[in-house]
């Protein structure tokens, strides 16, 4: 469900080996190890491989979300959004310019020469999927442009990840991580962006 108390991994932590989902134990001294759900429910794996610390799997995460944000934050510039909307705003002038199009050529069947009729028509079903795929590419660079400013949003949490408190936490690794496979020497983080 990802509404787990135990990590701010919750959800996101799956084995290595099954692919099944990883979940918190108490362990000795209250200590918090990772359980395979393929071996403990399932029976369908060999199991993590060794007793691993949730804190290590924490801390291995903690570090690369901290790269990952430096990364990033070296890749986004600050024309990004600008020139996304100049990318829209174009797109837009030639939906208007096809939309125009199709309606001088939808005047012109009304007006026309029955043996004109067949272009006219090839013409049209022509611009209308052009049309279409112009809709499709400004929705395309409109949900980019979001994208960006969102990233912005979880670039900056990141970057204050102690002042966060364990929701915060939560929210921002799933919005930046996809998936964290576990291993008894591995931890492979798969990453939305």
């Amino acid at each position: 469900s990802g509404t787990g108390q135990h990590t701010f991994l919750t959800g996101l932590l799956k084995c290595g080996k099954c692919g099944y989902a990883v979940c918190v134990s108490s362990g000795y001294k209250g200590r918090r190890y990772l359980t395979c759900r393929g071996k403990s429910n399932l029976k369908v794996c060999d199991g993590l491989g060794r007793a691993i610390k949730t804190s290590e799997v924490e801390l291995v995460v903690q570090t690369e979300l901290i790269k990952k944000v430096q990364e990033l934050r070296g890749v986004t510039t600050e024309d990004s959004p600008s020139k996304s909307k100049t990318e829209v705003n174009n797109l837009k002038i030639k939906l208007a310019q096809v939309k125009e199009q199709i309606d001088n050529l939808i005047e012109g069947l009304a007006n026309g020469n029955a043996k004109l009729l067949p272009y006219l028509n090839a013409k049209i079903d022509e611009l209308d999927e052009q049309k279409s795929e112009i809709e499709s590419n400004i929705l395309q660079k409109s949900l980019e442009h979001r994208k960006t400013t969102n990233t912005d949003a979880i670039l900056d949490r990141i970057e204050r990840w102690d002042e966060l408190d364990f929701d915060e936490q939560r929210d921002t690794a799933k919005a930046m991580i996809e998936k964290v496979l576990v291993a008894s020497d591995e931890i492979d983080i798969q990453w939305k962006f």
